[in-house]
């Protein structure tokens, strides 16, 4: 069965912001596939001082780093850019995994950057989880 990490911004969004959309992909696409949400690791609480006074920044991307290694599919959620989601594309897409990316519909809503580094854009929720009932049969 194929893995998923669940790439989006996780600093500065609320609960709902965070886990809505993440909640929803692995509630229906539950037994098609495997999942790794960063959420399960959620570090909003801590603070920027603590992350550069206290070193704790490389264990966080470490982990992710092995969370996106594990998988084989990256779906990121863009709805607005994302510097920490935009370099999670870009490493997936170094390890040749499936790159997919969830963005607003606006025109210029996403950089060239992510646009090459992806292997499919969509504009919905919806529409990813219809693509991604597709790669599962």
């Amino acid at each position: 069965m194929q893995a998923i990490y669940l790439a989006g911004p996780i600093s500065g969004c609320n609960d709902t912001e965070a886990n809505t959309w993440r909640d929803q992909i692995m509630e229906e696409l539950k037994g098609q596939f495997l999942f790794t949400n960063p959420m399960d690791r959620d570090y909003r609480h801590i603070n920027l001082n603590h992350l550069l006074c206290f070193n704790e920044a490389p264990g966080i991307v470490a982990a992710d780093k092995a969370g996106i290694e594990a998988c084989d599919i990256l779906l990121a959620n863009i709805p607005y850019p994302s510097i920490g989601t935009a370099m999670e594309i870009y490493f997936a897409c170094g390890l040749r995994h499936h790159v997919i990316v969830i963005s607003r519909p606006e025109p210029a809503a996403l950089s060239p950057w992510v646009v090459v580094h992806a292997d499919k854009v969509v504009f919905s929720l919806t529409d990813a989880l219809e693509y991604l009932k597709g790669i599962a049969k």
